[in-house]
């Protein structure tokens, strides 16, 4: 039996197919078939603007979607700076942090209080990377029976940095501290926000600080006394 083409109702080509040998074991099989739809053994189309079939484009479809779909990720995706939509996205609020909507902190406390014993020459009391904050605050407590006269804030630029830690305030900077809480207007050394009882400091007394540390990989604090040794406290808090 020869196929034999068929005009719908609707004007459309269509065409009798006959399928089999014509024996009595394997018939002629006549079905209608819209060679544009196509048959469920089309292979998927190799191209957007070829001559394919339905049935072929809409598995070059299926394709692209599961393409998608990867690209796009998953809600439970692990943050990834190189993986799926959702990982960056995941990767980008959490170092926006908690403000942006992602679980790094906008604060963070410094994780053992420091206790240290300061003699006659400049005795580190804090180091502290401050490459990721904005803004250190601290208390000094004097736990001690001497008085200080010195309170140092050294800066860390960068470690190609030939002199490594700069003096940013001293007692031997005028007005490097300030006078109590006062705002520092006047300092054009460092951005001390606020300063209480620095440089120096009677003994059991206590001190505060507040630095804006966005420029410097490191703040390091050192203090000394004149004769004998005291101790120092520190505790504080890194914010952003």
């Amino acid at each position: 039996m020869a196929n034999q083409s068929y005009t719908g109702a609707s004007g459309t080509t269509l065409y009798r197919e006959a399928d089999g040998t014509g024996t009595n074991g394997d018939p002629h099989r006549p079905y209608f078939q819209n060679r544009g739809i196509g048959f469920t053994s089309d292979g998927a189309a190799t191209s957007d603007t070829g001559n394919f079939s339905l049935i072929a484009l809409f598995k070059r479809l299926l394709q692209r979607w599961t393409t998608f779909l990867g690209i796009v990720g998953a809600t439970a995706d692990a943050e990834s700076a190189t993986g799926s939509l959702m990982a960056r996205l995941r990767y980008i609020a959490n170092h926006l942090g908690s403000g942006g909507g992602g679980s790094a902190a906008l604060s963070l406390e410094l994780t053992t209080t420091t206790t240290a014993s300061v003699g006659t020459s400049l005795t580190t009391v804090l180091e502290v990377d401050t490459s990721d904050w904005h803004f250190l605050s601290v208390k000094i407590q004097n736990t001690g029976s001497e008085a200080l006269t010195d309170f140092q804030t050294q800066g860390f630029y960068s470690s190609q940095t030939p002199f490594s830690y700069v003096l940013l305030a001293s007692a031997g900077i005028v007005s490097s501290y300030g006078t109590g809480m006062a705002k520092q207007s006047n300092n054009t050394l460092i951005p001390i926000i606020d300063a209480y009882n620095l440089p120096t400091m009677g003994a059991t007394s206590d001190g505060q600080l507040e630095i804006n540390c966005t420029r410097y990989q490191k703040i390091r604090l050192q203090a000394q006394v004149a004769s004998g040794t005291t101790s120092i406290t520190i505790d504080g808090i890194l914010k952003r």
